[in-house]
């Protein structure tokens, strides 16, 4: 199984969130985890688990998630489990909205199945940064997401699935402290 993290922006607590659901099997984030805008969605190998996540703003997901998802081949939907994630500013959905669930709604427009329900990630200010203890939880919801997955499909090898890039980003090193 192919485990991808495919994000709405490239920069912000989006990627903070993004880096901890890479590191969730000890996986780069460089090398794992895209903007969406950057990713052919053919790159995708399957079976895979790919999650999806961005920041919640006017209280929809981002445009270059729909057009990565816009750009998926049906074969490639049908074949992958997908993760919802967003980041944002209010415990209430109500209040804010979130992008966790419209990426799920769109997921399921195309025929494609969400693993489990859409999780949401909370900053202190709207531009950031996350609550304590955000980073941490992150990382935990994508373990038990990606073991939700490997008992969806009966035990199998979980491998960190590469993306292309222009250019890896290194500058978030210096948004978290390094895993220990």
């Amino acid at each position: 199984m192919w485990v991808y993290v495919v994000i709405a922006t490239p920069c912000g607590v989006t990627d903070v969130v993004a880096r901890a659901v890479a590191r969730a099997v000890d996986w780069s984030y460089e090398n794992h985890a895209r903007p969406a805008g950057e990713v052919d969605p053919i790159e995708i190998r399957t079976p895979s688990v790919v999650f999806l996540g961005g920041p919640t703003h006017r209280r929809e997901m981002g445009e270059s998630l729909r057009g990565f998802l816009d750009r998926m081949p049906d074969r490639l939907l049908s074949q992958s489990l997908f993760a919802a994630f967003d980041t944002r500013f209010h415990d209430s959905p109500i209040v804010t909205g979130s992008s966790a669930r419209h990426i799920q709604r769109a997921v399921e427009a195309r025929g494609g199945r969400n693993l489990v329900p859409g999780e949401s990630f909370f900053v202190i200010r709207r531009d950031g940064p996350l609550r304590e203890g955000e980073v941490e939880r992150a990382r935990m919801w994508a373990s038990s997401v990606i073991a939700c997955a490997v008992r969806e499909l009966h035990d199998v090898e979980v491998r960190p699935g590469t993306l292309a890039s222009s250019a890896p980003h290194s500058w978030v090193e210096s948004l978290i402290p390094a895993h220990t």
